[in-house]
C-alpha cells in the first residue's frame, strides 16, 4: 500500500520538477542569448 503512494508521490513531484526545470532552462537560454547580442552590439 505504502509503495503505491510512494511511487505516486514521486510521479507528482517529477511532473512539477519537470515543469519548473523547463521554465528555468528557457530563462537561462534567454539570458545567454541576451549576452551574445550585447557582445555583438558593443
Amino acid at each position: 500500500m505504502y509503495d503505491a503512494l510512494f511511487y505516486i508521490g514521486i510521479g507528482i513531484v517529477g511532473i512539477f520538477a519537470g515543469r519548473f526545470f523547463k521554465k528555468f532552462a528557457a530563462q537561462q537560454q534567454a539570458k545567454m542569448e541576451e549576452k551574445k547580442r550585447e557582445k555583438e552590439n558593443s
